[in-house]
């Protein structure tokens, strides 16, 4: 069987978009096992502190639509417990500020 050259382009062609639908769909894939993992570590540390609880509480009164884990993530050291990541555009809260309040 003999294909011309028209054909063997086309496909080609489709497996040029093959290749990419698929490594979009794995890098996709591979940014929401992050994310998950990411929520699920979060979930651990606000489960067992009360001083992390503290802090969401105090974090989600001022951005209500705050999540940890997806726009913020908490980590917990010899200091107490901190913002460690902000990616709302909204402002990243005053650590100072929070401490006052909490």
């Amino acid at each position: 069987m003999t294909f011309d050259a028209a054909t063997l382009s086309g496909i080609v062609v489709i497996l040029i978009v093959l290749a990419f639908l698929v490594g979009t769909v794995r890098g996709v894939e591979r940014r929401s096992e992050q994310k998950i993992r990411e929520v699920a570590r979060q979930t651990t540390l606000i489960s067992r502190s009360e001083l992390a609880r503290e802090l969401c509480r105090v974090v989600h009164k001022r951005y209500p639509e705050a999540c940890p884990g997806l726009d913020f993530t908490i980590r917990e050291d010899e200091n107490g417990v901190h913002i460690s990541a902000w990616y709302l555009k909204s402002p990243k809260p005053d650590e100072e500020r929070i401490e006052m309040k909490g």
